[in-house]
């Protein structure tokens, strides 16, 4: 995860650049056979739209203290209020909330679609299955966090399937995998739930789908299910609340 924290902190010194020789081969391998390289590539995607969506800032603080962590003593005398730190340091809040989304996934480019369907094609690859599903339900919920973190504009067939994704992982019996859907919804709704948002609307499949997890909020058996849709009614919006 540090690794793909330091792509978004990254991302905002060129992003054209990131977008085309990182993104891009990034957005084939999150369906590579290999377990560890499509939950990295999907990680990696993940922080790179919430670099370019001027978010990298959240990512910093804790970026770069994971990795003094981990220097030795030599290595941290060596760039403690270095001249290069100073201006590093100065470039980057200049540029770090700046979105370059607009400019480098304008709306309907193959890049931003390809971004867009990786949960769609992850799922029709079945790669929840079998070894390593686990390790994949919480990247794609970390993904949909990226997307709404950025507010990227998406249509309501999109969020409709980023919705049932997020229930299927509410029920989960995995607690973390719980708290990541929950982190995800939470972000998706004061994103796309919110006050004058065109979701909140009565015949919206994205409302019939929530409102249909209150039920079993209270009266299903399972406890992982009224776990998690209850984890998931506490971060909603006010106007998804009163909707």
């Amino acid at each position: 995860m540090l690794a793909a924290q330091a792509l978004s902190v990254l991302s905002v010194f060129n992003p054209k650049l990131v977008v085309e020789k990182i993104l891009a081969p990034l957005t084939e391998k999150c369906l590579s056979k290999a377990l560890h390289i499509r939950h990295g590539a999907i990680l990696g995607v993940s922080e790179i739209v919430i670099g370019l969506g001027g978010n990298s800032v959240s990512n910093r603080k804790e970026t770069l203290e994971k990795a003094w962590i981990s220097l030795s003593l030599k290595e941290r005398k060596l760039i403690k209020d270095s001249e290069n730190q100073a201006k590093f340091k100065e470039l980057f809040e200049k540029t770090s909330s700046q979105n370059y989304l607009n400019e480098v996934l304008p709306e309907g480019s193959e890049m931003l679609n390809n971004v867009i369907t990786i949960i769609q094609r992850v799922e029709k690859e079945r790669l929840y299955k079998g070894k390593g599903g686990e390790i994949m339900r919480g990247g794609v919920c970390h993904l949909i966090h990226a997307l709404a973190t950025s507010k990227l504009k998406l249509d309501d067939s999109v969020l409709h399937q980023l919705v049932k994704t997020l229930i299927e992982n509410f029920k989960h019996p995995n607690p973390e995998i719980q708290d990541e859907a929950t982190k995800a919804f939470k972000t998706f709704c004061f994103a796309y739930l919110n006050d004058g948002s065109p979701s909140l609307a009565a015949s919206s499949p994205i409302i019939l789908a929530i409102k249909k997890l209150f039920d079993p909020s209270m009266n299903d058996m399972n406890i992982a299910i009224t776990r998690g849709y209850n984890m998931a009614f506490g971060v909603m919006t006010q106007a998804l609340i009163l909707f």
